[in-house]
């Protein structure tokens, strides 16, 4: 389940929605194990729709999900968050992409 929609742009990154369903539904991990999701709901309830994140501001911002999918738990390594994405393709969005967005919100 994705937690929003980011724009991604050259120079900066707009959370452009969240998704109201995570909000309001119980979250299981890939094994479809129950997933306790409070911290991250709280991470994204501080993240204002609008925001024009500078991409260091976006890198601190996204990285409170990878430590909260860090925590450990005894039946997964780890938990990583997706969120869905709008990209300009030019050779600079696409390198923000794969350096930036990529190693933090996996989209499927």
């Amino acid at each position: 389940m994705a937690l929003g929609s980011l724009w991604v742009r050259r120079d900066s990154v707009i959370l452009l929605e969240k998704n109201d369903f995570f909000y309001q539904s119980d979250v299981v991990d890939k094994a479809g194990l129950p997933y306790d999701a409070g911290a991250a709901r709280q991470q994204l309830l501080d993240w204002n729709v609008g925001d024009v994140m500078s991409i260091p501001e976006f890198k601190l911002k996204s990285a409170a999900f990878e430590r909260i999918g860090d925590v450990p738990a005894a039946h997964r390594k780890n938990c990583r968050f997706v969120m869905n994405y709008y990209i300009d393709v030019t050779e600079e969005t696409f390198e923000i992409f794969q350096n930036v967005f990529s190693e933090i919100f996996f989209s499927g």
